[in-house]
């Protein structure tokens, strides 16, 4: 790059949410591990844009955006324990099944440059799951 000029950018921007109320019931265990068992329902949102900077024929630099999202709901069962190592704070791990259905936000895309036409929105349809979940960590937690 010549010294002057200006550095073109690549920007990646995504935000997720989830939220996944849910019960559970914990069994009789000893008195530092307490069994439990459980089920969720499951919403979530997220969308994604990528914005490309590039030098146009004339020398201008210009931007490309494009952006992507999803919505989903889904339910879900699971099984776990906590290990109390102190009366009100514990480690934990948990196992679970659940079904989660996405539907994919049409990809748009965009250009500053107002000499090139923008495409039409791209259907992206929708996605059904079923599997299986696992808590790839021991959870710490605290009662309050």
């Amino acid at each position: 790059m010549v010294q002057g000029e200006d550095e073109l950018k690549s920007v990646n921007s995504a935000f997720d949410i989830s939220i996944a109320p849910g019960m559970e019931w914990h069994m009789a265990g000893t008195d530092n591990l307490s069994p439990y068992f459980g089920a969720e329902l499951r919403v979530a949102f997220g969308t994604s844009s990528v914005k490309d900077e590039y030098v146009s024929s004339d020398d201008d630099i210009e931007d490309t955006t494009v952006k992507d999202g999803y919505f989903g709901v889904g339910a879900g069962v699971f099984a776990g324990f906590d290990w109390y190592f102190t009366n009100r704070v514990y480690l934990g791990t948990e196992l679970g099944f659940g079904v989660m259905f996405n539907s994919e936000m049409d990809t748009k895309t965009t250009f500053s440059d107002g000499d090139i036409k923008e495409p039409d929105p791209v259907p992206n349809g929708s996605s059904f799951g079923v599997g299986p979940h696992a808590v790839g960590k021991i959870r710490l937690g605290f009662l309050f």
